[in-house]
């Protein structure tokens, strides 16, 4: 866990800025995370941040320098290159991240990361966010739901909405699925794509929405904007979920590794669709493939099976990249080498599940 003398230093660290910049994941748990510090704070100028290794990320540094932001905010990325840190040295970065650990160093870097202190606890970084500003438990529900976490005060913000949370919930899926909180938390992910104009334009009118009924039930014009964003999206997912619920009525009793494969169009939905999908069938392993030019984009969901080690000996001779939690990872491939890697992969899943 993140303790509560952490929790002092982070609110000391940030408080002090005048100009921050915070860059965090590009889902729901990084955007909430960013809303809820945003939010506590009332300043800063924040983006979602996709990793980029060395001098790709030249354009965000001379960003920070030129608009003489006083501190650099981390959330939920689970990955920076070192190259970042040795070229900000003249600010503090603040970085607060539930994925496995790093042993990056920097004079002015401040790490923080639960499974620090005790390395079976991932909570995610929405509810160390939640922790630093006190709130509100409804916008942190969203993200930590999301990241497959039951909020530790759910039963307290069921009773505030007893018509969007059901009394019992026995996994994160029954909210995040089957539940009136579902629109919105899948919202808040839609929200995050499209052209980066209509993105900022989102984030910026997330920023003002103060009750969840705002956009539920359009109750204001910036309810009304975002709802609006995400609806056209929602109807796009759910036919690609329908595609793959149909998809798996042919696979075979016996494969323990269930692959659907979509050629990539204007929006990504693999990793919501694999956390979904996971939720509502039986296959062990699950293998959401985006063909895009060049490169495949994968989303890993498993029910058991260690993925991380698995992936890295995969990846072997291929031109590709992967990582993440050990029941969810992502994983880039060049085209021409995706089939001989879900080969491996297949492998070594088969052979992890028939010990």
């Amino acid at each position: 866990m993140i303790t509560e003398e952490q929790i002092k230093e982070i609110r000391e660290l940030i408080k002090q800025a005048n100009n921050p910049m915070i860059l965090f994941d590009d889902d729901q748990d990084g955007l909430c995370s960013f809303l809820l510090i945003k939010k506590y704070l009332g300043k800063g100028y924040g983006l979602p941040y996709v990793y980029r290794d060395g001098n790709e990320n030249d354009f965000l540094i001379e960003n920070i320098h030129n608009n003489n932001h006083d501190l650099l905010i981390f959330l939920d990325v689970p990955f920076i290159d070192q190259y970042f840190l040795d070229k900000i040295t003249e600010i503090p970065i603040v970085h607060i991240d539930h994925h496995p650990p790093h042993n990056l160093k920097a004079k002015n870097y401040h790490y923080f990361n639960p499974m620090l202190n005790d390395k079976e606890n991932n909570l995610s970084t929405t509810y160390w966010a939640y922790k630093i500003s006190e709130g509100p438990e409804w916008l942190a529900s969203i993200g930590i739901i999301a990241d497959w976490f039951i909020p530790p005060f759910y039963k307290e913000l069921q009773k505030k909405y007893p018509d969007l949370l059901p009394k019992t919930v026995k996994s994160p899926g029954d909210v995040y699925f089957k539940s009136n909180l579902s629109e919105l938390i899948k919202g808040y992910a839609f929200c995050l794509k499209g052209k980066r104009e209509d993105v900022r334009s989102n984030i910026n009118t997330l920023l003002k929405i103060e009750d969840p009924y705002e956009i539920l039930e359009e109750k204001t014009p910036a309810g009304k904007k975002i709802k609006k964003y995400y609806s056209k999206r929602l109807k796009r997912y759910n036919k690609m979920l329908n595609d793959a619920l149909d998809s798996y009525k042919s696979l075979d009793s016996k494969d323990n590794l269930f692959v659907y494969t979509y050629v990539s169009g204007k929006d990504s939905f693999s990793s919501m669709l694999s956390t979904e999908l996971t939720y509502h069938i039986k296959a062990k392993v699950l293998c959401i493939a985006r063909v895009k030019e060049g490169e495949t984009i994968i989303s890993w969901r498993s029910r058991k099976v260690s993925l991380p080690d698995k992936i890295q000996i995969a990846l072997e001779g291929l031109q590709g990249r992967g990582g993440g939690h050990k029941l969810a990872c992502g994983t880039g491939i060049k085209n021409e080498d995706f089939p001989e890697f879900l080969k491996r992969m297949k492998d070594l899943i088969d052979e992890d599940l028939n010990k």
